[in-house]
């Protein structure tokens, strides 16, 4: 079973490349077998020309297929354009800006093919860079949601977009309409409506810059919020829907697993985000949602 992978980009060549050259790695020594990676693009700034020159610089014995947006179209419209052009049995779906841990790709592969009832797959999402009170917030909530996922396999919070991995059968089926926020969850949901099982694969590790601003944390956390509410029927019907009360209770616990200091960023960054609430809820509450700009920045980093 081959596997295509599918990247939307938004004006973070650097990032992007950075990827690229991890996928190449992975087909010659992750153990996995790479038919094409697949480029949507909306960005305004000189990825295209970063793009251009890597694809024509470097021989890889991969289809890369880049498609250009004149105009930003959002990760909705991104990733049924994936689904549209892959041809190979596995899509797996990676955010520009994230850092593949050792064989993740492979992992996110091989839960799709262990098992014909599983129709989509979701990696581990851990947070680098905790410097600054926005940052560690942010490094907390990832480290909270990863408890969740352990916990309840498929519950609404299983699925992350930053990796992937579904079935592409099961995909073409699918059309996420474009005004949705949470595009994540509502694969996971369709998924579900045809009867698939969604499994979470903790040895699946991608690594994400968090962002270092509190408006932009605060940003994140509203737009969440808003998603799930936007498919709370979806939720009901499909997924084992995890209560306020659980929530609070787990990341209460991912709170008494972080350094004092840590946790104390946390709670100050929550209250700092009171501030900003207002101004950023337009911008978090729309499909084309205000990037975190911050989180975007190609930086150097060990993991």
């Amino acid at each position: 079973m081959g596997v295509t992978i599918g990247i939307p980009v938004y004006n973070e060549g650097s990032n992007l490349i950075r990827l690229l050259k991890q996928i190449y790695k992975e087909h010659h020594v992750g153990g996995v077998e790479i038919d094409e990676v697949i480029i949507v693009d909306d960005s305004t700034d000189e990825t295209p020309d970063m793009v251009n020159s890597y694809i024509s610089g470097t021989n890889t014995p991969y289809k890369i297929t880049y498609i250009h947006n004149n105009r930003r179209m959002g990760v909705a419209h991104a990733w049924n354009t994936i689904f549209r052009k892959a041809y190979s049995d596995i899509i797996i779906l990676y955010d520009a800006d994230i850092i593949l841990g050792k064989g993740a790709t492979k992992a996110l592969a091989d839960a799709i093919k262990s098992d014909d009832r599983i129709g989509i797959a979701g990696g581990r999402v851990v947070a680098i860079n905790n410097y600054g009170i926005a940052a560690t917030a942010a490094k907390t909530v990832s480290e909270w949601l990863n408890i969740i996922r352990e916990a309840y396999p498929e519950s609404q919070f299983t699925i992350m977009g930053r990796c992937i991995s579904i079935r592409s059968d099961l995909a073409r089926k699918i059309e996420i309409p474009l005004e949705t926020i949470s595009v994540d969850l509502y694969l996971q949901c369709a998924a579900k409506s045809m009867g698939y099982k969604v499994k979470y694969i903790g040895n699946a590790v991608v690594y994400f810059k968090p962002p270092t601003r509190i408006r932009e944390f605060t940003s994140q956390i509203l737009r969440g919020y808003i998603g799930h509410r936007q498919l709370k029927k979806l939720i009901e019907k499909y997924l084992d829907g995890i209560g306020i009360r659980v929530q609070i209770a787990t990341f209460l616990e991912a709170l008494n697993h972080t350094p004092s200091t840590e946790a104390l960023n946390t709670f100050i960054a929550y209250i700092l985000s009171a501030m900003y609430i207002a101004r950023t809820y337009r911008g978090a509450s729309r499909a084309q949602w205000d990037i975190a700009l911050s989180t975007k920045q190609h930086a150097r980093v060990n993991i």
